[in-house]
């Protein structure tokens, strides 16, 4: 059966395993090529159904586990179709989404757990297919808070999603092309920015060209990591990686600068440090305009210094 790429695993009942794309095993064989297939602890076997599938996730669907794909060709040929589902047994269609899908995942804001997709836009079915990320409702996609959106392109692209707390709460974290959330008329935001549920929120100066979002442990708890082929971050330079730490209880307060838990003249040190070397963290009150990191910033660190930690 030859060797498949692991993009997906899951240890829901049902459908637990390890997912991947399997590769045709020659060139003779178009049709099968790209399609889901399962680690059954020897060998990858074809599920069938999907071609040249893209991005995976689980949903919870009338009490029963599914695994979630989305790809270009999918079970049937009666209608378009893109993103379906896997329930153990057989395939069962969903939708088609007005945009290619580069990432999916799901999330609940508060109202239940919904599905979301990230996906290359395009003018051609607008205005869903220009915003670059899109809500399933079980019937329909809607929009996500009037998605994103670039200036010049005058769509927006998601290519990464992860749901992340970094302090103020879970909350959904897209990655992608654009330089405004929340439609034409919304905010700043620089290739990245965070859905709460009801308002979009920028983080900081943004990035310059991520391609992939991260949620690791570096010992000071949970933070999200980009990766990709950019040279700053935050308004500050960076080699390829980012870390977006927030302020999470002690372990992760703003003002502990060298996070000893402990706030001291260390402190200022490090973040004088910081401050010199246009580190992202020293970019204080999350200043969009540039210079983003200025005098501002201090006046910032000496308000969260007085404050102290909880």
């Amino acid at each position: 059966m030859g060797a498949a790429l692991p993009v997906f695993s899951t240890s829901r009942p049902g459908i637990a395993g390890l997912y991947g794309i399997k590769y045709a095993d020659a060139p003779s064989t178009p049709a099968i090529i790209n399609q889901v297939a399962r680690w059954n602890g020897t060998e990858w076997k074809r599920l069938g159904g999907v071609v040249h599938a893209n991005a995976m996730t689980e949903l919870l669907v009338d009490g029963r586990w599914n695994l979630v794909v989305a790809g270009e060709q999918a079970i049937s040929t009666s209608k378009p179709v893109d993103v379906v589902r896997w329930d153990g047994e057989r395939w069962h269609e969903m939708a088609f989404c007005p945009g290619w899908i580069t990432s999916m995942t799901t999330w609940d804001d508060g109202s239940g757990t919904s599905l979301y997709a990230g996906f290359w836009s395009s003018t051609f079915y607008p205005p869903l297919s220009t915003q670059g990320i899109l809500r399933w409702t079980g019937t329909e996609w809607v929009s996500v808070g009037g998605g994103v959106y670039g200036t010049t392109s005058q769509v927006g692209s998601v290519l990464d999603m992860k749901v992340f707390d970094d302090g103020t709460g879970p909350a959904l974290f897209v990655l992608g092309r654009f330089n405004r959330a929340g439609g034409p008329g919304g905010i700043p935001a620089n290739n990245i920015a965070k859905w709460d549920g009801t308002n979009w929120h920028a983080l900081a100066g943004g990035v310059g060209w991520g391609l992939s979002l991260a949620v690791a442990d570096d010992g000071r708890g949970p933070s999200l990591f980009v990766g990709g082929l950019f040279g700053y971050a935050g308004g500050g330079q960076v080699g390829g990686i980012a870390q977006w730490v927030g302020c999470k209880g002690n372990r992760q307060c703003y003002a502990d600068c060298d996070n000893n838990r402990i706030l001291n003249a260390n402190d200022f040190q490090c973040f004088m440090n910081r401050f010199a070397a246009k580190h992202p963290h020293a970019n204080c009150d999350q200043s969009t305009a540039a210079p983003t990191i200025n005098a501002a910033d201090f006046q910032c660190f000496l308000n969260k210094y007085a404050q102290g930690c909880p």
